[in-house]
């Protein structure tokens, strides 16, 4: 591993055993890629140095200004933040993915042949560029170019065939010359292009790929005198073009691709397909088109068709055709269609999902798979499957969960679907579990690696001394199951675990559920989760793969888990393999997705942007939206609300006590069993805030090797401890009685035990009174009756109302002195359980609050409807037992 690259002679001399000394051949190429080169690097004495390649460093300053015989140059991803050259016989510079905002030669390379500085944060392209009469091709991408030089479609440049501008801010292109322009590929989309020059398409008559999508425009320029014969690919996605531009592209008679999708389209005219004979594939989604030509279907080329999110209510009959593959007419206003006359017998796949008014004949369905075999998705997750096709992790839709799924899935140009996904929005009831596998080129390995996922996930969980790393151990154990088929295979993997965490209550005296989220990647599929302060990245591209084991140690299976809780801000989770994320910004598929709420639409939107920014090869993208868990809370306010409303309406009465200011027997507040708040500073009692911790794992440096773990008890057994986990949680919250019946339980208890103890206390005072007969007598029939004192009129008014009913003066205050002494002593309160009934404090909590006359009122309202032993086993589920 090189860190440093230091200045030598060039000419450096070598002993030779017959001829002495003998000079050696001048350096002329270095390679220096994937090292740990940082800094700056200076060379000086290398004369003859004509290939340089330090890519995949972290190179910050690189100055060749010395080099003069400096051919080609490749310094992609790096830091480079100043590059000098010599450009005197400079061909090829290539180096993108830095931080470049400006290019610095001493001697302009005109020789230049090819120039890729994409990636980088240029705001203008360079004035030397004029002089480039070889220059071929030019690479600017992904930069801050908010306008182009003038030069830029000038005659010097006689060369000049592709031209990659896309994803800048470019808001208008120059005027161009009256000369044929060279450019056969021209990609100006994701910019803010509004009006084309008027003699774009006369000047740029030789295009074969012209790429606008997502711009603004909102009309072509026709095309005047010859029109550009040679246009084969139009992408014009995400514009505001509406029916008229039809007139325009009609011009290009060579078209195959054809791209329109999000505009204002609301018709296509039927003789427009006679101009395209040759198109192959049509994509006009998201417009609001009713209907399609009669005569798409008679094109002998057509193989794709998307037209999904318009409002078509009938579709051509496609049976006819003998080249068409792919059909996504998702989204509409269909009512009925005849697989009969839709579907021909070479179809791979066809999309009608969403059309809420459709109908279908299931006959249909029997008849078209006794054909063919024919394979049913559910896109929204909804609905149940049959018993057949059931995945045995106990997925039922009872289960609910806070989170609503999409996804969109497509072949590459071979029609090969190449990944696969695992959707499980209600995994064991209560979790929830997703994965996107890209076998890349294969695919095999996707579907194993779809099979036995979700077992090994229930496998890992139940073993004990791994559970902390269970996401470590599920990918590590999978990459075990492709056995030979992983020799020379393999595949990319993001996977997401969702699972429910024990929360604080909330305000309304009910558990908010919150979910902690774990993922595991390997390779360079991604994860982007949304929050309302900024997306945040999870996961990061590597070299690793599940399989290819011949290149071990170079690859390896070792996830990057990264741990997260859901938030009350987490809008999303964005998972797409590393093809989409090349296409499509982290920035981008944030706004899209949370531009769209149905999360089916917004996968589709997602897929319809990447394809047309040109990709061809198999995508997949899963879309999770966690809105509905930010809802608990309000649905709880409305629920509380209303119950609030309808238990007034049924109580009070016209002349109501509630009509008054002061206080009433309406206005208390049941107390809550357990309250929001640790203690009278405030601080809730609520888990530290989570912080994002990625885990790096190695399996050679785990602590649990896999042969000190404990031999696993397979599936089945992780399945049973799952049950017997689920009834566990279902008996807790059954024995949990609600904040009603625990208020109406410790009043009863408190007047119970007051009595009690109260009885208890007079009869022991008894023992000790010297007074006459009557008075003890009539203490006696206090006793048993209730916890009263005996008070003489007078006195009873100025007691007061808690001394009078629970006997204790001395524990409220000194208003009230007996008149009397027992011969023990001892005051009438005194006695051995005083300490116990006599002060009220002992036995309420200090942050509650009582108006007794309405527990006086409960209680003897309750005695006359319930017993004692009904009650007690009504509450407690146990008999009375006397003291």
């Amino acid at each position: 591993m090189i860190t440093s690259f230091e200045n030598t002679n060039s000419r450096p001399m070598c002993l030779d055993d017959e001829n002495g000394p003998q000079q050696r051949a001048p350096l002329t190429s270095i390679d220096l890629r994937h090292n740990r080169l940082k800094g700056s690097i200076v060379l000086g004495n290398y004369e003859h140095l004509a290939t340089l390649d330090i890519s995949h460093n972290a190179v910050e300053v690189l100055v060749l200004s010395a080099l003069q015989g400096l051919r080609e140059l490749y310094a992609s991803h790096n830091a480079l933040q100043h590059l000098a050259l010599h450009g005197a016989s400079l061909r090829i510079l290539s180096a993108p993915y830095n931080q470049m905002e400006t290019l610095t030669t001493t001697v302009p390379p005109i020789n230049l042949v090819e120039l890729n500085v994409s990636h980088n944060r240029l705001t203008s392209l360079p004035q030397w560029l004029s002089g480039c009469s070889d220059l071929t091709t030019l690479h600017a991408s992904n930069n801050y170019l908010t306008s182009l030089p003038e030069h830029l479609f000038c005659s010097e440049l006689s060369s000049l065939s592709n031209l990659h501008l896309a994803h800048n801010k470019i808001s208008n292109i120059p005027s161009m010359p009256r000369l044929r322009s060279p450019l056969k590929k021209l990609l100006l989309h994701d910019n803010c292009i509004q009006t084309l020059p008027e003699n774009f398409f006369s000047v740029c008559d030789r295009l074969c790929i012209l790429n606008l999508s997502n711009n603004r425009l909102s009309r072509l320029p026709r095309a005047r005198g010859p029109s550009p014969q040679n246009l084969e690919r139009l992408y014009l996605t995400a514009n505001c073009l509406t029916d008229d531009v039809v007139d325009v592209i009609i011009a290009f008679r060579k078209l195959k691709i054809l791209h329109l999708a999000y505009n204002c389209l609301t018709s296509l005219p039927d003789n427009a397909f006679n101009f395209w004979p040759e198109i192959e594939e049509l994509v006009v989604s998201g417009n609001s088109i009713t209907k399609l030509p009669d005569n798409l279907p008679q094109l002998n080329n057509i193989r794709i068709v998307r037209a999904h999110s318009n409002r078509l209510r009938s579709v051509p009959m496609f049976a006819c055709s003998a080249s068409v593959k792919i059909l996504d007419f998702a989204h509409n206003e269909l009512d009925t269609v005849d697989l009969r006359l839709l579907a021909p017998k070479q179809l791979k796949y066809l999309d009608i999902s969403c059309n809420r008014k459709l109908q279908v004949d299931p006959s249909q369905f029997n008849s078209y798979r006794c054909q063919r075999p024919l394979s049913l998705v559910d896109v929204t997750g909804r609905n149940s499957l049959p018993l057949s096709q059931k995945s045995g992790y106990h997925e039922e839709l009872s289960g609910v969960t806070p989170w609503t799924i999409g996804f969109s899935e497509c072949p590459n140009k071979s029609l090969q679907l190449c990944c696969a996904q695992i959707r499980l929005p209600s995994f064991c009831n209560k979790e929830g579990l997703f994965a996107i596998i890209d076998g890349e080129t294969d695919t095999e390995v996707p579907r194993i690696l779809q099979t036995c996922l979700p077992g090994l996930l229930l496998e890992e969980k139940s073993i004990k001394e791994t559970v902390n790393e269970y996401m470590k151990y599920v990918v590590l154990s999978a990459h075990r199951e492709l056995k030979e088929k992983g020799q020379k295979k393999g595949a990319c993997l993001i996977m997401c675990h969702l699972s429910p965490i024990n929360s604080a209550e909330n305000g309304f005296g009910q558990i908010s559920k919150r979910y902690n989220m774990r993922l595991a990647n390997v390779g360079d599929t991604r994860a982007v989760l949304s929050r309302r302060n900024g997306p945040l990245s999870l996961g990061i591209e590597n070299n690793k793969r599940l399989g290819h084991s011949s290149l071990y140690p170079n690859t390896i299976p070792d996830p990057d888990v990264i741990q997260t809780i859901i938030k009350d801000d987490d809008e999303f989770l964005i998972l797409g393999n590393g093809i989409f994320w090349n296409a499509v910004s982290v920035d981008a598929a944030v706004s899209e997705v949370r531009a769209e709420r149905n999360p089916v639409l917004a996968a589709k939107r997602l897929q319809d942007l990447a394809q047309s920014y040109g990709v061809e090869d198999c995508m997949s993208i899963l879309i999770v939206r966690f809105d509905k868990a930010g809802q608990a809370d309000v649905d709880l306010l409305m629920r509380e609300l209303r119950q609030t409303i309808g238990s007034t309406k049924s109580v009070c009465r016209p002349d109501c006590c509630c009509s008054r200011l002061e206080p009433c027997c309406h206005s208390i507040t049941p107390p809550k069993p357990c309250s929001d708040r640790s203690s009278p500073s405030g601080q809730s009692d609520l888990p530290p805030i989570e912080v994002l911790s990625p885990q790096h794992y190695a399996s050679v440096r785990s602590q649990n090797r896999a042969s000190d773990r404990k031999i696993r008890g397979g599936v089945a057994r992780a399945i049973r401890v799952r049950v017997e986990e689920e009834k566990e949680d279902e008996q807790r919250k059954e024995e949990l009685s609600s904040p009603e019946e625990q208020f109406k339980c410790w009043e009863y208890m408190l007047e119970q035990n007051t009595q009690m103890l109260f009885n208890k206390e007079l009869d022991n005072l008894s023992k000790g009174i010297k007074s006459n007969v009557s008075t003890l007598k009539t203490l006696k029939g206090l006793s048993g009756s209730s916890p009263q004192l005996h008070l003489t009129e007078k006195q009873s008014k100025s007691v007061p109302f808690l001394s009078k009913h629970f006997g204790s003066a001395r524990s409220f205050g000194n208003a009230f002195k007996p008149e009397f002494r027992f011969g023990s002593g001892r005051l009438a309160n005194g006695g051995p359980n005083a300490a116990y009934f006599g002060s009220l404090q002992r036995l309420m909590p200090y942050h509650l609050e009582y108006d007794f006359a309405v527990i006086q009122e409960k209680g003897g309202q309750s005695q006359e409807s319930l017993d004692l032993e009904g009650r007690m086993q009504q509450y407690w589920g146990v008999a009375t037992t006397e003291l």
